[in-house]
């Protein structure tokens, strides 16, 4: 005998993940990254039908985000990556070392985002895909950030403008310069020409 298969509605779908609004899961599953829904009605065109998911699918979708936050990682864009948030301890011997070997470029990216400015709206959307140094902001492009929930190109223009305050830019690498090449604050120098033209 098979198993039943459950659907549930759009309110318990939203109980069941965590508060995701309609809006959210339907932008995830068009992502491939919540389960899709199961269209219960036609609607029309002053009204949508109604939506249900397969209850299985949901609860499938639970144990997937236990999994990866008991084993380190987070989904982001289909892939499994490393999270990359530090304990409070860990970050704050980083922060003391840092200060000891003096070396300001890497004071900079260990910035906190939330210390430098940004509109509390950016940063719970940050916080939430684990973006929490200047130097992780500073390596997403516009078209990550744009993909992210709560980010439309005001709060882009908002980020650029912080970052240009730091002398970085959207979509920088920073490594160590070698013989020959241009020091940081050249790049960064650079970087913000560029952006003012």
């Amino acid at each position: 005998m098979e198993p039943q298969v459950k659907i549930i509605s759009d309110k318990a779908t939203q109980d069941m993940s965590g508060g995701l609004s309609r809006r959210q899961r339907m932008r995830m599953a068009d992502e491939g990254r919540f389960p899709k829904p199961v269209r219960l009605t036609a609607g029309s065109a002053d009204r949508p039908g109604r939506l249900g998911w397969v209850e299985g699918e949901v609860l499938k979708w639970n144990e997937d985000r236990v999994a990866e936050r008991d084993a380190g990682t987070k989904r982001v864009n289909g892939a499994v990556v490393p999270t990359h948030q530090a304990p409070a301890r860990k970050v704050r011997a980083q922060r003391a070392q840092t200060g000891n070997a003096g070396n300001a470029r890497e004071k900079k990216l260990l910035l906190r985002v939330d210390e430098i400015g940004l509109p509390p709206r950016v940063l719970r959307t940050l916080g939430s895909d684990g973006i929490t140094t200047l130097g992780e902001l500073m390596r997403l492009s516009e078209h990550e950030l744009l993909h992210m929930p709560n980010i439309g190109t005001g709060a882009i223009a908002q980020v650029k403008k912080v970052l240009a305050q730091h002398r970085l830019r959207l979509d920088m690498e920073i490594a160590a310069p070698e013989a020959g090449e241009k020091n940081f604050d050249e790049e960064s120098r650079t970087a913000g020409r560029r952006d003012r033209l």
